[in-house]
């Protein structure tokens, strides 16, 4: 009896009390820790999957404004299997779309012609990776053919070296269109007065929208020659660009060519030089005609020299 009356008092002693204290609070400790665990780790996981859609929304929006942006420009050359954000394809897309995103984004882009020629339909799609599973969103967008730019317009003044600053007439101006379209040309007349866009005057002597003072030029990119007899050709050092419904002013000055004098002795027969007055160049002239030599030459005729044309008829 005694000893289990000693056994008992052992089990509620305050050692023991201690003990239990000490496994509860592991137990309890524990459990905090795996569901604290378990929070931040949920947590952070959905932190990411919050992350990975954000990102894809915003390259879809980035993507569709890139897309309408070079439908501005690249509309005819939009279509499918020959435009898209990876290469440097000719469609006028940025293929650096993904830059500073994780590595395993894409888009991807389909093009298809609607019943008018005037519409496209082009499907988005951004994919990604999450947690080893394929994620992806996408959208539709129609495009519109745009409207053609309205014209531009070139004016200027050509002078001569030789002119004392004044203005060359009959100079042709040819602008050559970096699109490879045809070439647009004009001629220089006695120089007028101009009343610019912005209200101020400029003496010019070429305007390319001619008669109808209507702007003509599609906006671009052109190379300006002009050619004058006398005077050396003429190339614009730089392209001139043409803006929509501006006016590019290029004033130049050409360069006048003088001819040397004929030398006579150079082997060439030149302007001025003949065979009386350089037979070393232009060789020996020819022998007069003379009647009496059995052909009927130049002036020689039945009445003059009737040797060689013989007799006139009827007399």
């Amino acid at each position: 009896m005694d000893s289990k009356m000693k056994m008992i008092r052992k089990l509620f002693s305050r050692d023991a009390f201690s003990l239990v204290e000490v496994l509860v609070s592991i137990v309890i400790v524990g459990l905090i820790s795996s569901m604290g665990w378990f929070a931040v780790s949920s947590y952070t996981q959905s932190e990411m999957v919050t992350r990975n859609r954000v990102l894809a929304v915003n390259l879809m929006q980035k993507s569709q404004e890139d897309l309408r942006a070079a439908a501005q420009t690249f509309f005819d050359q939009l279509e499918d299997n020959t435009c898209d954000f990876i290469s440097g394809n000719p469609c006028g897309l940025d293929p650096n779309i993904t830059t500073g995103l994780p590595l395993d984004y894409s888009v991807n882009l389909t093009i298809t012609r609607e019943a008018s020629a005037e519409l496209k339909r082009a499907l988005i799609t951004v994919n990604w990776s999450e947690f080893g599973a394929a994620h992806s969103i996408n959208t539709i967008v129609f495009l519109a053919r745009p409207p053609e730019p309205v014209p531009g317009n070139v004016i200027g003044r050509v002078r001569g070296s030789n002119t004392g600053g004044n203005a060359l007439s009959l100079v042709t101006i040819r602008l050559t269109p970096s699109d490879g379209s045809s070439d647009i040309t004009t001629i220089t007349t006695p120089e007028w007065l101009h009343t610019n866009l912005d209200g101020t005057t400029r003496m010019i002597n070429y305007d390319y929208s001619g008669t109808t003072g209507r702007f003509s030029l599609k906006p671009g990119s052109y190379i300006l020659t002009a050619q004058r007899s006398g005077y050396s050709n003429y190339t614009h050092p730089t392209q001139v660009n043409v803006s929509s419904n501006q006016e590019t002013i290029i004033d130049f000055t050409m360069t006048v060519v003088f001819s040397p004098p004929p030398v006579c002795g150079n082997g060439v027969c030149q302007s001025g030089e003949s065979c009386v007055t350089c037979p070393v160049d232009c060789g020996p002239c020819p022998p007069p005609r003379v009647c009496g030599n059995g052909s009927c030459e130049g002036r020689e005729n039945c009445e003059n020299c009737e040797n060689d044309c013989g007799i006139c008829s009827g007399l």
